[in-house]
C-alpha cells in the first residue's frame, strides 16, 4: 500500500456531523460528512464520501461569524462540540465528536478565515479580478468592517 504525504494545500480534513436543514418526527437530525478546509482554494467543502463532489462549499472570504452552538439547555447533548459557520447566504452547523476535534476545527477554520481576509490575499484577488488594487482594497477593507467574526471562546471566559 502507497502512503501519501499529507497534502499541505489540505491543512485539515476529516469527517463531521453536519445538521439537516429539514425536520423529522424527531426534530432535526444529523449527517456524516467529509469536511475539507482548501487553504490554496480559500474553500471549506463538505460532501456525503471522501471522493464524491462536494455538496457545499463556503468561500473562506465570505464568512462573517463562526461560533459555538449552546443552546442553555441543561440536559440537550445535541449541541455538544457543535459550531456554526456563516458564509452568506450560506450557513451550516457541524458537530465533532470531542471538545478536542471541534476546537481544532474551529482554530484552524478561524485562521484560514483571518489569513483570507488579510490585505495580501485582497491584493491577490484585485490582480486576479483585474479591478485597480486602490479600488478593490478598499471595498474589501469596507467588507470587512462589516462582518462580525466572533471569537468562539472569549465570552465563555469571560462568563466564567
Amino acid at each position: 500500500m502507497k502512503v501519501l504525504p499529507p497534502n499541505p494545500d489540505e491543512p485539515l480534513k476529516g469527517w463531521l456531523k453536519k445538521k439537516h436543514n429539514h425536520k423529522t418526527v424527531m426534530g432535526k437530525q444529523w449527517g456524516k460528512r467529509f469536511v475539507v478546509i482548501n487553504s490554496k482554494r480559500g474553500t471549506l467543502a463538505v460532501s456525503k464520501a471522501e471522493k464524491s463532489e462536494a455538496t457545499m462549499v463556503l468561500p473562506l472570504c465570505d464568512v462573517s461569524e463562526l461560533r459555538t452552538m449552546d443552546d442553555g439547555l441543561v440536559w440537550n447533548d445535541w449541541h455538544d462540540f457543535c459550531f456554526e459557520i456563516c458564509a452568506p447566504p450560506q450557513r451550516v452547523q457541524l458537530r465533532a465528536d470531542t471538545l478536542h476535534e471541534a476546537e481544532k476545527w474551529i482554530a484552524m477554520i478561524r485562521e484560514h478565515v483571518n489569513d483570507w481576509k488579510s490585505d495580501i490575499r485582497l491584493k491577490q484577488k484585485a490582480r486576479m479580478s483585474g479591478a485597480p488594487a486602490v479600488v478593490a482594497s478598499q471595498f474589501s477593507a469596507e467588507m470587512i468592517k462589516q462582518c462580525n467574526l466572533v471569537d468562539v471562546y472569549d465570552d465563555e471566559e469571560s462568563s466564567a
